[in-house]
Parts: C-alpha cells; structure tokens; sequence
C-alpha cells in the first residue's frame, strides 16, 4: 500500500541540508510520495515559505514531491511549479471560504477563462456547509465552530466587513438563513 509523508522545513531553522536529509531519510523508509511545507514549526505563518526548500527536497530524492506554502490564487501555482520543480502543490488555507480556488488553478493550468462564484453560490456553498457542521455537531456548536469558515466566505463581497460582524453573531442555522436572506435582498433591492 503507497504511504505518503508530510513534513515541515523544521522545527526552528530552515536548511537545505536539512530538507535534504529528511527527504532522502523518508524516501529511504519506502516512502512513496513527499509533502513539503517550506515553513518550520516556529514560523508559523508569520513568515513567506520557503520555497527553495521544496526545490532541495525534489532534488534530494526521486519520489514525487508536494510542495506546500503561500498558495494564495492559481498564479501561485504556477509560480511554484517553475521554482521548485515539485511535481504537485498543495492548496491549505486558501481553500478556506473559496472551495472555488482548485477550479481556478485548473482553468489556470489548462489556458482556460475562469469565471470567479457570484455572491449567491458564495452564499449557497457557505450555507451547505454550515448546515452540514449542525448536522453533524449540533446547534450552536456547528454554527459557532463554522464561524471563520463563514467570514472567508463572504470576504469579497460587497459590505462583506457589516456582514463579517453580523455572522460573528449567529448561533443557528435559522438565524444564519435569516441573517443572509436579508442581506441578499438587501444587494438586489
């Protein structure tokens, strides 16, 4: 059975001979494939990643290597192909609120138009999504839990900063539909 690995540039202090080591140590193991997040731990993500690390990595082993870090919009996929020769990117926080991102680095990799979501797929989608999490952890642990998930959604909408303040402030799905409904009229009156 392919097992895969994801790591970090490490714990404190990035290196290339670190990375290298680490990916030629899980490679050795029988490692199929390797994830590299090009932060360590203490960065967080105060700072850029690094992503001359993934460039050591992939060229350290001869595993398929991921690369992980400041993906923000489909051009940074591409700008992460060709600096570090990885042979995947892995999308994380900026799939957060825009499930939408994976169609656009498609349509960006195929030479494609891509067409962003309007305000009510935004609206549709988020609302799938919090009424799945109150299914699953009830009311108002669902909706409460969901709550950044809520304010990226709605991140570039129109008085999208009103109606980040007035999401921090539901606690159930009724409250929620209510709260969107009457912001959707209020955009189309």
């Amino acid at each position: 059975m392919p097992v895969s690995a994801k790591v970090r540039a490490g714990w404190d202090k990035p290196s290339g001979g670190k990375i290298r080591d680490i990916a030629r140590t899980v490679e050795d193991v029988g490692v199929s494939m390797l994830a590299v997040h090009a932060r360590t731990k203490t960065q967080g993500f105060d700072e850029r990643a690094d992503w001359d690390l993934i460039a050591e990595a992939k060229r350290a082993v001869s595993i398929p290597v991921v690369g992980n870090g400041d993906i923000r919009a489909a051009e940074d996929v591409v700008h992460m192909y060709r600096h570090t020769a990885c042979d995947a990117v892995m999308i994380g926080r900026a799939a957060i609120g825009n499930p939408w991102i994976f169609r656009e680095v498609a349509a960006r990799l195929d030479g494609r138009a891509y067409r962003p979501p309007t305000a009510e797929e935004r609206i549709g989608v988020l609302l799938e999504q919090v009424r799945a999490a109150a299914a699953l952890y009830g009311e108002p642990a669902g909706v409460v839990g969901t709550r950044r998930q809520m304010a990226a959604y709605v991140k570039n909408l129109p008085g999208a900063r009103e109606l980040r303040g007035r999401i921090m402030g539901v606690a159930t799905v009724g409250q929620l539909e209510d709260l969107l409904g009457q912001y959707s009229r209020e955009r189309s009156a």
